[in-house]
Order: C-alpha cells, then sequence, then structure tokens
C-alpha cells in the first residue's frame, strides 16, 4: 500500500495541479523534499502533532526557490521563480484559528500573515498564491455549505 502523501501526489498529479497547499500536514519536522511529481516545502506540527502547513510545486514548473520562510506551524511562505513559464511568485500556505479560538490567537495569525506578505516582497512580475484554511464563518445561516453554528 502506498503512503497517504504517494497517493495525494499522485492524484494531484492526475488532476494537473501545479501548486498545492496543505494545511494539516502534521509533519514531524520541517523539511524539503523531492518526489515524483513535485518539490514540497513542508513545516513541522507543533509539539501535540497539530497544524504544519506544506506548499507542493510540481516539477513541471521549474519553480527555483528564492527563499523559504516558516512562521510558525500554522504559516509559511515561498518566494521564486517559475522558470517554464517566466514569472515570479511569493506562494503563502496557512491554517487560521478557528472561530472558538481566542481572539489573541486570531490577531497573531493575521498579523504573522500580513509580516510574511511584507517580508517575502513582491518584484514587477511576482504573482501572489494564497493557500489559506481560513476557518472563518460565513454569515449568520446555516446551510449545507456553511454547516450549522459552533
Amino acid at each position: 500500500l502506498l503512503a497517504r502523501p504517494a497517493i495525494l501526489e499522485c492524484q494531484f498529479h492526475q488532476a494537473g495541479f501545479h501548486v498545492v497547499g496543505i494545511q494539516e500536514g502534521r509533519a514531524r519536522d520541517s523539511s524539503t523534499r523531492f518526489d515524483t511529481y513535485y518539490d514540497m516545502y513542508v513545516t513541522s506540527a507543533n509539539s501535540a502533532g497539530s497544524y504544519g502547513v506544506q506548499i507542493w510545486i510540481h516539477k513541471s514548473c521549474k519553480f527555483n526557490i528564492h527563499a523559504n520562510r516558516s512562521v510558525s506551524p500554522r504559516l509559511m511562505g515561498l518566494t521564486g521563480a517559475f522558470s517554464a513559464y517566466r514569472f515570479d511568485a511569493r506562494i503563502i500556505c496557512g491554517h487560521a484559528p478557528c472561530e472558538d479560538a481566542s481572539l489573541d490567537s486570531k490577531e497573531t495569525f493575521y498579523d504573522d500573515l500580513q509580516k510574511l506578505y511584507s517580508q517575502l516582497g513582491k518584484g514587477p512580475s511576482h504573482l501572489t498564491l494564497l493557500c489559506i484554511d481560513g476557518n472563518a464563518r460565513v454569515g449568520s445561516v446555516a446551510s449545507e455549505c456553511f454547516g450549522g453554528p459552533s
């Protein structure tokens, strides 16, 4: 049997995804892996084994990384050049605190997101990709799409 990351990698490749942001990766260690179809930039989970975000970039994009910044187990960013497409990119992956988290933890996350966005810089040909699990409540009406009250 294939491990879950290998199965996901094959599915993402077959679907034609160029960039994938993953939340709740729960990796034990931060690392960079060069697998069959994707280069995988990974931040580790916290000490309780939660969180951990990852950015996977398809090898066909020929992404030349300039910076890799891990802010926390909830937030990371990359800058680099997609040489296959001749443009630069800033890619941010994050996992925001849930609705019932403390106001302080929510403010810290969004402050860190804004700082990371600024730190990664933006050149004249930069594309910004934001892969966020915002854990946001949308409106006040429960539906099948948004779920019931928490």
